[in-house]
């Protein structure tokens, strides 16, 4: 019964000490997701301005190729931005 009751102890302190592993691991899951989750919203931030910058670069090209830039900047993208300046039927 005594050596019974070593390999009891025995096991129970592997128990103890997966048990230690499993709530480190998941401590370290949580930060890793929360770390995850702020890369994830930063990419997205770069993403629109990006975006951003794209379409004011594609205003400004328009703006500067016909030297009517105001309602243009209004405009999403140069597709919608032509079809602004055919509108206003400046085209030549």
């Amino acid at each position: 019964e005594a050596a019974e009751d070593a390999e009891n102890q025995v096991w129970q302190a592997k128990v103890t000490a997966l048990r230690a592993q499993l709530e480190a691991d998941q401590k370290a899951v949580k930060s890793m997701a929360a770390g995850h989750k702020v890369l994830r919203d930063q990419l997205d931030w770069m993403r629109h301005q990006r975006r951003s910058l794209e379409i004011e670069r594609a205003t400004t090209l328009v703006g500067l190729y016909t030297g009517w830039f105001h309602p243009v900047l209004n405009c999403r993208n140069l597709s919608e931005a032509a079809a602004c300046y055919q509108e206003k039927d400046f085209a030549t």
